[in-house]
């Protein structure tokens, strides 16, 4: 599960503290806070994200706390599109590709989320076509305290050493808009699965070894109706160059990395 959450409830009154331009001054512990009240849950959301390896003290209102997957992913496509050429925009694809990948194999939630994260001959962007959700209106209980996005409950090191995140995450040479291009253009839509109007999204996991290599490539999930996409998949990621490897405290680690491609006629 990826949330946004506070770490540690602060006993500090708001009201006491030193009004700044942008925040206010804990003379406590000697920290600037963020008032999170005012701003709607995409902006609290792109804000934690972007401060993801800095401790965020802050006040929030609890409903700013309870989100849907769809307003995460409105954020992250968001993110992605503004920093295409970014380390950033492949951490943030990480966590939206987890996102998807930990909803249960459901057609009808996959059909909700289909403008999510894919790929197609039209684009060679990521797409998102949702709105996030207002506020709750009204008089409701604010915390104060330490806030994060909290994505390492899934752990970020699997027992073979290969992490989920690194400090430095792996990069397709050429940015996101690069690896969207290469795979666009060497996915070959499959006779049968075009005869018979077949489409759907496939999730493919693959690992960036320490000297960029592809190894490892798995399908984890398949389109049921399909004979070959999982082959076609295979193919292409298997034929990817080097990517520029993850790094952790300066050295090169092994990364496992996961992309939905959609097929779509």
């Amino acid at each position: 599960m990826i949330n946004p959450k506070v770490t540690f409830n602060c006993p500090m009154k708001w009201e006491t503290m030193k009004v700044g331009l942008i925040s206010r001054h804990c003379e406590n512990c000697q920290r600037d806070v963020q008032d999170f009240t005012l701003m709607a849950k995409d902006e609290v959301i792109q804000f934690l994200l972007a401060h993801r390896n800095s401790k965020v003290c802050g006040r929030i209102k609890k409903s700013q706390l309870d989100y849907k997957y769809n307003e995460m992913l409105v954020v992250i496509n968001a993110y992605i599109e503004k920093n295409k050429n970014s380390n950033f925009a492949f951490y943030l694809l990480t966590i939206g590709t987890l996102m998807l990948t930990s909803c249960s194999y459901d057609d009808h939630r996959l059909t909700k989320l289909d403008s999510a994260i894919h790929l197609t001959k039209e684009t060679s962007a990521t797409k998102i076509d949702v709105k996030c959700s207002n506020d709750t209106l009204g008089i409701e209980d604010i915390i104060l305290g330490d806030i994060m996005i909290d994505y390492r409950s899934d752990s970020t090191q699997q027992s073979d050493g290969i992490r989920i995140f690194a400090e430095v995450m792996p990069e397709f040479v050429g940015g996101i808009g690069a690896l969207m291009k290469y795979i666009n253009e060497s996915i070959k839509y499959p006779d049968f699965e075009k005869n018979n109007k077949i489409e759907g999204r496939v999730f493919v996991s693959f690992t960036i070894d320490i000297d960029g290599s592809i190894i490892n490539p798995k399908i984890v999930r398949s389109v049921r109706e399909s004979k070959n996409f999982d082959i076609e998949v295979l193919r292409v990621i298997s034929s990817m160059p080097k990517w520029i490897p993850g790094k952790e405290q300066g050295e090169p680690v092994a990364v496992q990395f996961t992309l939905p491609i959609m097929f779509k006629l």
